[in-house]
């Protein structure tokens, strides 16, 4: 089976597609086997990309460094030592199930149907 990259939407999102799927499909959720990542862009920053929830943007990447403290991040300053554009960040998979193949997002509480 071969890898496909796509480039969804032109959101910066980028995703690793295995196999053959016929193709993305439109309202159909990323399966949780495909990692998604954004690609920062001018103007970004975790909270723009993640909304209130970039702290579990922050857990998908350890391999980026960090300032504040982990262990109390919502209190503590706790974020990305640095945010370039151009960065390729992972995104959580559980946020997959409100991404659909194409890339556009079905909001923060009703998933796309897999």
């Amino acid at each position: 089976m071969g890898a496909t990259l796509a480039v969804l939407a032109g959101l910066g999102l980028l995703a690793f597609f295995f196999g053959s799927t016929g193709g993305p499909k439109k309202g159909v959720a990323v399966s949780p086997d495909v990692q998604l990542f954004y690609v920062v862009r001018e103007g970004d920053s975790p909270a723009v990309v993640a909304d209130r929830r970039y702290v579990e943007l922050i857990e998908a990447n350890p391999e980026v460094p960090t300032v504040g403290d982990p262990l109390n991040p919502w209190s503590s300053g706790y974020n990305f030592a640095r945010f370039n554009v151009g960065d390729k960040l992972k995104l959580p998979r559980a946020w997959n199930a409100f991404v659909d193949q194409l890339g556009n997002f079905a909001g923060s509480t009703t998933p796309f149907p897999s």
